[in-house]
This record gives structure tokens, C-alpha cells and sequence, in this order.
């Protein structure tokens, strides 16, 4: 399926921001590794893929580091503007997949169970409070200290799920 178009429907693409537009998902897309990417920039050069119709080029990619059991999905964006010109975009999302082997492993999943917890009985506890104070809690320095733990411990929940 190299250099064809597919939707974004069938590659399970999301909009991507840039710069300059919103881009829908799809497009045409091919799949490289280290040793064919000479070759593939070859083939763009040779056949012209890049011209003045040519709106956004991205390069997506994975990368893991084995040394911190890290991954990174990085994007890569470069726009080409009507006028000429190119707006290059970058963006860069770390994320782990795997947990440490071993009894550190266990630990870390127990913390995240913890924290979970703490912040349910956090949001349980800002219902209770706001329902009885309403917008009178809002003053209480000690609340909005807590509230901002609370939303802070959401973020944080939602990153691990």
C-alpha cells in the first residue's frame, strides 16, 4: 500500500494541527525503516512528489529507549505556504508503555493504585464541600489548595489509563 491514498478512517488517523491548517489524517503513506529512508528520499526527488500543490509533508515516528524503558512518538511537519514558504512543526510525546520487572514493578503499579484512590476520595471530598458551601468554598484558601490537588491528581490519572 505504499504511495497510496488512504483515509483516516482505515489507518486510525487523527486531525493534526499545524501552523498554518488542520490537517484530517489520511494522505499517502509509506512505510520506512533506517535502512530504506536514502531510498525513499530518492523516489520523492525522482518523481516529483514535492511541487507547488503539495500542501504538508509529515514524518511520524516511534522511538524507543531501551536504557530508561522509554518510548517517544515524535511528528515531524513541514507546511507549505502558497507564497513559497515552509513552516516547520515539531512535536515530541514520551510515553511508557512497560512497568520495571520485578518487585519495582509492582511497587509502581501499587503507587498508581494509591494515588488513584487518594484522588477519588479528593473528588469525593470537593463534591461533599462544594455542595455544602457552593460558591462560598471557592474563598477558603485550604479548599482551593486541595481542589488544586484534586485536578492535578485527575491529570495525572488520566495519563496512566
Amino acid at each position: 500500500k505504499s504511495w497510496s491514498f488512504q483515509s483516516a478512517q482505515s489507518i486510525w488517523g487523527i486531525p493534526i494541527a499545524g501552523s498554518y491548517s488542520l490537517y484530517g489524517g489520511g494522505g499517502y503513506l509509506i512505510a520506512f525503516d533506517q535502512n530504506t529512508i536514502n531510498n525513499i528520499i530518492n523516489e520523492f526527488e525522482e518523481h516529483k512528489w514535492i511541487d507547488r500543490q503539495t500542501r504538508a509533508v509529515f514524518v511520524e515516528f516511534t522511538i524507543y529507549c531501551p536504557n530508561i524503558n522509554h518510548f517517544a512518538y515524535v511528528i515531524l511537519l513541514a507546511e507549505f505556504l502558497d507564497t513559497g514558504g515552509i513552516l516547520p512543526y515539531s512535536n515530541i510525546y514520551p510515553f511508557n508503555v512497560h512497568h520495571p520487572p520485578g518487585i519495582l514493578g509492582a511497587y509502581v503499579q501499587l503507587c498508581e493504585v494509591i494515588g488513584i484512590i487518594f484522588t477519588l476520595v479528593g473528588v469525593l471530598y470537593a463534591i461533599f464541600i462544594f455542595g455544602k458551601k457552593k460558591w462560598a468554598a471557592l474563598k477558603d484558601l485550604w479548599f482551593v489548595v486541595d481542589l488544586s490537588a484534586v485536578l492535578v491528581g485527575i491529570c495525572t490519572a488520566s495519563m496512566l489509563l
